[in-house]
């Protein structure tokens, strides 16, 4: 399957599951391809034909824009790899990754995976609390368990607190409990973990890193995005805005209706700052504002007022 297949496929899944989704086209290279939302569930997917060649940085790059924009990142791929199956989830780089087959199963059919794999190895989630209960109820030591199942007596204390175990040992301690204890997996959880990465970000060259360092200086909070449509999130009077630097030429109409596919999905509005004069004051809804505009403002109500103006303008 070739990446237009994919991407068409991943399409219809999220579609046919109600979320309201978009392809993203561009000449650069993506950390993401496709965004879609259902209800207060957003999600940017990446679409690779082979896992493997995601790297630590790409996967670094795609947590630190999901942590900002409070999305879930996913990894897919069109068919299973190594020890990804179909049902299996991995967890990569600290980035959920399934097959094409898992997806539909799991929004489609409402068939969760159940295993994950990580360090070679296939693991579940256990209902430790449950797991508690069962084995107090029949009158069960930890020591007895332990034995019974083939592991330490801390382990069983871990599992019991939360801990993931091997799918074969799990399995074992159902059997001995006679209860189900496997937890169904939500590949869209956030993780609360927070990664300290936003100062080794760069923040671009020439032009780019001037505009974006002027908004800095009248006020906006600027958060550059490596491998996005956009240069970089700013934030200001409680909006956040994805903010690129474009040519005004012929792939700043592509550009445009992109950032605007992506804000209709995301919530969020977004800008271009051309680096040079433009006829045009928006394209597809998204406001076009000149670096020299930018420059010229006093402080940060007066271009987010221009902001809003133009964005005005291609809704009537």
């Amino acid at each position: 399957m070739d990446m237009k297949a994919l991407s068409e496929w991943t399409l219809e899944i999220l579609r046919r599951a109600d979320f309201e989704a978009a392809g993203i086209r561009s000449t650069r290279s993506m950390n993401f391809d496709l965004v879609a939302r259902r209800d207060d569930l957003l999600t940017l997917i990446k679409l690779m034909e082979d896992r493997r060649k995601f790297s630590t940085r790409d996967s670094s790059d795609m947590r630190y824009l999901s942590r900002v924009l409070s999305a879930s990142p996913l990894l897919l791929v069109p068919s299973p790899q190594g020890d990804l199956q179909d049902g299996v989830l991995s967890l990569s780089h600290g980035i959920p990754t399934m097959t094409l087959a898992t997806l539909k199963e799991h929004l489609i059919e409402d068939v969760p995976p159940m295993v994950y794999t990580s360090s070679g190895g296939h693991y579940v989630a256990l209902d430790g609390e449950r797991m508690r209960r069962a084995r107090e109820r029949s009158g069960i030591s930890l020591g007895a368990l332990a034995k019974d199942v083939g592991v330490s007596r801390r382990a069983v204390q871990m599992y019991e607190s939360g801990m993931g175990a091997d799918l074969e040992i799990a399995i074992r301690i159902e059997e001995a409990l006679k209860v189900t204890l496997i937890l169904p997996l939500d590949p869209f959880s956030r993780s609360e973990e927070l990664d300290e990465i936003r100062d080794s970000m760069s923040r671009g060259e020439g032009l780019s890193s001037e505009v974006l360092e002027h908004l800095d200086r009248i006020g906006m909070e600027v958060i550059p995005t490596p491998k996005c449509p956009f240069d970089a999130l700013t934030r200001a009077e409680g909006e956040m805005f994805m903010t690129s630097i474009g040519d005004p030429g012929a792939s700043i109409n592509r550009l445009g209706t992109t950032l605007s596919n992506i804000s209709r999905v995301t919530g969020n509005e977004s800008f271009i700052v051309t680096t040079g004069p433009v006829k045009a004051r928006n394209i597809a809804g998204t406001p076009l504002i000149s670096a020299r505009e930018v420059k010229d403002s006093r402080d940060i109500n007066e271009l987010v007022d221009l902001i809003r103006h133009r964005r005005k303008i291609g809704r009537r």
